[in-house]
């Protein structure tokens, strides 16, 4: 650990460290300006836009072994449970 990573833990879970310093970063280094142009917005274009937004996906083994599980006892006439 290092810029002061100690202090800010102590600082910020037990209260008894002074806060660190901030650390200033020059942003110049590592972004070009923006051009005039990106200021302004595009004119419309009168076309639509189809989206589709996926979020929260998980994809995860336990899931199938699950679901697996409970179609097999389903079509055996077993009455299975879930809990969480």
């Amino acid at each position: 650990m290092n810029a002061g990573d100690m202090q800010a833990w102590c600082h910020y879970n037990f209260d008894v460290c002074d806060a660190p310093a901030v650390i200033e970063i020059n942003e110049s280094q590592y972004f070009k300006p923006k051009p005039a142009s990106a200021m302004v917005a595009p004119a419309p274009s009168g076309q639509n836009l189809n989206v589709l937004h996926l979020s929260d996906c998980e994809f995860s083994i336990a899931y199938v072994v699950i679901f697996y599980a409970l179609l097999l006892s389903h079509k055996k006439g077993i009455l299975i449970r879930a809990t969480t």
